[in-house]
């Protein structure tokens, strides 16, 4: 038969032992318990602040879009007489006033000179290699407003993102470039409020992996489309949460 152990100290060692992993036991079970409800709070918090950003550059652009849709419509149905040239420059002017995010907007002819301007000179300037001016040149197709990468404005010297839309002939050729510019700066101040403790980052990207807006200049224009946000996660889902270790 096996001795049965009745020493008092290998009782108590085994006790303490017992007892020392209960305890850390339950020292990392609440230590689980507690970094998953941070995960949780920081998800939720997140999502909320993702949210709201969202609708903040949604609303952003969409007052972009309307200026530029109605400063196109009136170009388009113009006789581009010196009257109506001037009304277009006004025209453009009153509406840079009432939409604080642009800060000017302009139109192109199909040769890439401006022709109409919000400032009040028309500058002199000619943007026929811009890549913009380019795609909308060649795809007579695609009518809608798009979102140009960052590209420094050779009119101010500022880091700056054009909404650009196609103009075009009666007989549906190509006419031009109507354009409104966005400060980079404009987004950077309205991030930055977020950014205020550095724990932070915020960054606005297109779907193609442009970076557009970051805290760090270097990082804007970057192109991120191999990583897994860009080349998995957003064709499974156009929102939700994403945790990068």
């Amino acid at each position: 038969m096996p001795k049965v152990v009745k020493s008092p100290l290998t009782v108590i060692a085994v006790l303490l032992c017992l007892t020392l992993a209960s305890i850390w036991s339950l020292i990392a079970w609440k230590s689980v318990q507690a970094r998953t409800a941070a995960f949780a709070k920081a998800g939720s918090e997140t999502l909320g602040l993702t949210h709201s950003l969202a609708q903040h550059a949604s609303k952003t652009f969409g007052a972009v879009a309307l200026a530029l849709f109605g400063a196109r419509q009136y170009v388009e149905h113009s006789d581009r007489s010196a009257r109506a040239s001037a009304e277009i420059n006004d025209l453009l002017a009153q509406y840079v006033k009432n939409v604080p995010q642009v800060r000017e907007l302009g139109v192109l002819s199909d040769s890439g000179s401006w022709i109409y301007s919000s400032f009040e000179t028309v500058p002199t300037v000619n943007n026929a290699d811009r890549d913009y001016f380019n795609y909308h040149r060649s795809h007579p197709e695609d009518g809608n407003a798009r979102i140009s990468e960052p590209l420094i404005s050779r009119v101010t010297g500022r880091p700056t993102l054009l909404m650009t839309q196609r103009l075009s002939h009666s007989d549906g050729s190509f006419a031009g470039v109507v354009f409104a510019a966005v400060d980079l700066q404009y987004f950077r101040t309205f991030y930055g409020g977020f950014e205020a403790d550095q724990t932070r980052s915020i960054t606005l990207m297109k779907t193609n992996g442009k970076v557009l807006i970051h805290r760090n200049e270097g990082e804007t224009g970057k192109d991120v489309a191999g990583t897994p946000l860009i080349s998995s996660r957003l064709k499974n889902s156009a929102s939700g949460l994403y945790s990068i270790v």
